[in-house]
């Protein structure tokens, strides 16, 4: 059910109390509006045909440069929807009050409800990281979903932000947390309105996803309630025969409904992403999201065969709106790929070196739109729609940035140029020491002192795959049994178990379990490595 609010203020300054006497009682506020609608009714402007309201009703001199918005008959429709429904109205605390933060908290309340609709998925209510939040289950994997939460230098990203939920997986194979924002046109994007945030916006999610520590999903109204977008649109130009690709690339997606058809919207993706997450087989799952992305991106009718100057020089240009088309050179280092359909350019590369390879590690991509918003709301809202979900497919390319032209002309371009040349692996598997991310560190530390002689050099060096670290048992549902484990390797069904750990139920699932007093270094490689 939708809700709908009145919001009464006092425009004169430091108020003139009235307001406290029109609240007083439940009855007030509504004989005043039964007056504003017998004045409307009893106007001489209702007897003239042409006019929607004047001066001795509705309008006033000092609003007179918006009378255009101002409307008799709109007033009169409000006022008799809100006096018939006089018994259902509620006064609401003057923290919801405010017009963008209630929006916003209505759009967030979709989500959480559209989250806990969607089959398979299982919501529930928790404290998260000190606050209230919720715990998502699909299948086997769990997400932490954390309301509110404040992102900016401490977590490595240069420009702070606020997403409306972070959603935080209980093991790390299931992918980066998600930072999810609900945006609303009106707020985010309406020009008329004087509210185009496109390039602020965009700019603070490109600096989350170059931390390397995010994925960011951008949801709207349309999104939450089932809008798909139109069918001639960039990304369904790109995905035609892809389906070998994927085949070959990444054949869990393949199989997924959502890749053999180009309508799909923000929120579908969405859920596609986190139920593959849940259920793959493969160790690194997010992998073959790489590989669909680069593959979209890079399936353009425009191809050059480039070097690495070149290449700068043409990300140079689409950063200023011009065309992108790198130049052609004889012993090309890039396979470059442009697509422009006159509302968006996209640019995206890949060396040559990895293409050879059927390698997207290192594939680069770069979208720019014009958010300079010179056009009836309507088109431009259906725009930004789908720059949105653009943004929200084309990050799994391994390095993307979203461009517009305000983005330049307030100097919100920051160093994306040079951070996608740089063209550093993700890799989550080191092969040294010094190739440990902070977080597999972190975990080496957690590990229990009596399995670190043994598993630290193992990890170190690249010998074992990376574990889950204080892995549960789930059952079909997603709810959590009684049996845990020290560490885990789920897709082999390997674990080692300290003797406080209860593993029945991983037994009875057919799972390897190692007690510590067997624990050897050769035994646990040999585990991995049979032939060995």
């Amino acid at each position: 059910m939708r809700s709908q609010h009145v919001f009464i203020y006092d425009s004169v300054p430091g108020g003139t109390g009235y307001l406290k006497d029109l609240t007083r009682n439940e009855h007030t506020f509504m004989r005043v509006l039964e007056k504003a609608r017998d004045a409307l009714t009893g106007c001489a402007c209702v007897k003239d045909p042409t006019l929607d309201g004047c001066y001795q009703c509705i309008k006033t001199y000092r609003f007179r440069f918006v009378h255009n918005q101002i409307s008799w008959s709109t007033a009169l429709r409000q006022i008799e929807i809100i006096l018939a429904n006089r018994e259902a109205i509620e006064e609401r605390s003057p923290d919801d009050a405010l017009i963008n933060p209630l929006l916003e908290s209505e759009l967030e309340r979709r989500f959480i409800e559209s989250l806990r609709q969607t089959d398979g998925f299982h919501l529930n209510p928790e404290v998260v990281d000190g606050r209230p939040g919720y715990l998502l289950k699909i299948g086997n994997a769990a997400w932490k979903v954390i309301p509110q939460v404040e992102l900016g230098p401490k977590q490595g990203i240069a420009l702070a932000s606020r997403p409306d939920f972070i959603l935080k997986p209980l093991r790390p194979s299931k992918g980066l947390p998600i930072a999810v924002f609900l945006d609303g046109f009106a707020y985010h994007a309406d020009t008329a309105l004087d509210n185009n945030r496109i390039a602020s916006d965009l700019a603070k999610r490109n600096a989350i996803r170059m931390s390397g520590g995010y994925l960011v999903w951008s949801l709207t109204w349309a999104d939450l309630k089932g809008q798909l977008p139109p069918t001639a649109t960039m990304l369904a130009a790109n995905s035609a025969n892809i389906a070998p690709l994927l085949k070959t690339l990444a054949h869990e997606l393949a199989h997924i409904p959502l890749f053999n058809q180009p309508d799909w919207n923000s929120w579908q993706l969405f859920l596609a992403h986190l139920s593959h997450m849940a259920k793959s087989d493969e160790p690194e799952p997010i992998r073959q999201w790489q590989a669909a992305a680069s593959i979209v991106a890079c399936n353009s009718v425009t191809r050059t065969h480039t070097g690495e100057a070149e290449l700068q020089s043409a990300l140079e240009r689409l950063l200023l709106g011009k065309s992108p088309a790198p130049e052609t050179i004889a012993t090309p280092t890039f396979a470059a790929s442009t697509s422009d359909n006159g509302i968006f350019r996209l640019l995206a590369a890949v060396p040559v070196a990895s293409l050879q390879m059927k390698c997207f590690d290192a594939a680069l991509s770069a979208l720019w739109f014009d958010d300079a918003g010179d056009k009836p709301p309507a088109e431009f809202q259906q725009e930004w729609q789908e720059l949105l979900r653009m943004n929200n497919f084309l990050q799994f390319t391994p390095r993307f940035i979203s461009l517009t032209r305000h983005m330049v002309e307030k100097g919100l371009v920051s160093n994306s140029i040079a951070w996608l040349m740089e063209g550093e692996s993700d890799s989550n598997v080191p092969e040294s020491d010094s190739e440990l991310t902070d977080k597999q560190r972190e975990e080496l530390e957690m590990l229990d002192p009596l399995l670190q002689p043994v598993l630290v050099p193992l990890l170190r060096s690249g010998s074992i795959p990376w574990p889950e670290i204080g892995y549960e048992a789930t059952d079909e549902q997603g709810r959590c049994g009684t049996s845990m484990i020290e560490v885990a390797w789920p897709l082999q069904k390997i674990g080692i178990a300290l003797p406080a750990n209860d593993t029945k139920d991983f037994e009875k699932d057919g799972w390897t379990i190692v007690p510590l007093e067997n624990l050897d270094a050769a035994a646990i490689e040999a585990l991995f490595n049979p032939q060995a």
